[in-house]
């Protein structure tokens, strides 16, 4: 029987070592043949999914494709680039005729996934080392038990505490790790703040009143700083740096700001928190 486990535990481990090569020699070929060096891969990142739109839709570009959220504004960003091949003209998929706008931003989704799975862990890894970011995700996990909704910044009113904690919203915010792409990851802060949003409009008794933006801030802030197992600063820079032509206008926009104004009000929170920490250890 001990040679029969010692057999299957080998063979597990033989199975487990093939698939590990396998995947390395995916990944090298992937990068062969898109012509990346490490050192590349930021810079390609960031033309990637336009490049894929402007190589999957019509020539007639600078259109809307789809009701996706990417479309045009990365196809628009991207425009430059690829025009500069084949003299101009860019080459295009002989079957991208055959699908709807729909089916565009399917393949374009899967294909930016494919892709971020490969250069994501190159990109995380000078965004942690960022002093500033070092700097905030230490503290909050520091000072996270001192943000209460009670806190000066905040005064959130007692009304809206009726629906805490907030682990739905909290349960959104918590996937932001493992998303692959920008455009995920995009998607779940706006999912966290819609959340964020339904839960307090809960709290009111009267048929059509709801939180407005300024109500709304301070409850965001309080959830992303006590959504705990992600790096909440190293997320927001992936955004902003490969995400940027996502968020032009409209309500992707809108939540991105807030969000973003709520991870700022935080970090003031925080360095007062650290600075009231030094004057009593002083």
């Amino acid at each position: 029987e001990q040679e029969q486990e010692q057999e299957q535990h080998e063979q597990k481990e033989e199975k487990k070592e093939r698939l590990l090569e396998e995947r390395r020699k995916r990944k090298e070929s992937l990068m062969e043949k898109l012509d990346l060096l490490e050192s590349d891969r930021v810079s390609i990142a960031n033309s990637f999914v336009g490049l894929l739109y402007n190589y999957l839709t019509p020539n007639t570009t600078n259109t809307n494709i789809g009701g996706g959220n990417s479309s045009s504004n990365i196809q628009n960003s991207s425009n430059t680039s690829s025009s500069s091949t084949s003299g101009g003209k860019r080459k295009k998929a002989i079957w991208s005729s055959a699908l709807n706008s729909s089916e565009i931003d399917d393949v374009v989704n899967h294909m930016e996934r494919y892709f971020f799975m490969f250069v994501l862990h190159s990109i995380s890894i000078p965004i942690r080392q960022r002093p500033n970011i070092q700097k905030y995700e230490l503290l909050l996990f520091r000072y996270r038990n001192a943000i209460t909704p009670s806190h000066h910044t905040l005064q959130i009113p007692s009304t809206f505490l009726d629906a805490a904690p907030f682990e739905g919203a909290q349960e959104v915010l918590e996937l932001l790790d493992g998303a692959i792409t920008p455009n995920d990851k995009l998607m779940l802060v706006t999912k966290m703040c819609l959340t964020t949003q339904k839960l307090i409009n809960m709290c009111f008794d009267e048929e059509g009143k709801g939180v407005g933006a300024d109500d709304l801030l301070p409850m965001i802030v309080y959830v992303v700083s006590q959504t705990k197992e992600i790096h909440l600063w190293t997320n927001v820079a992936i955004i902003n740096d490969f995400g940027s032509a996502l968020i032009d206008s409209g309500e992707t926009a809108y939540w991105w700001t807030l969000f973003s104004s709520s991870v700022h009000v935080l970090e003031s929170m925080l360095d007062e928190l650290a600075s009231e920490h030094e004057k009593l250890t002083e």
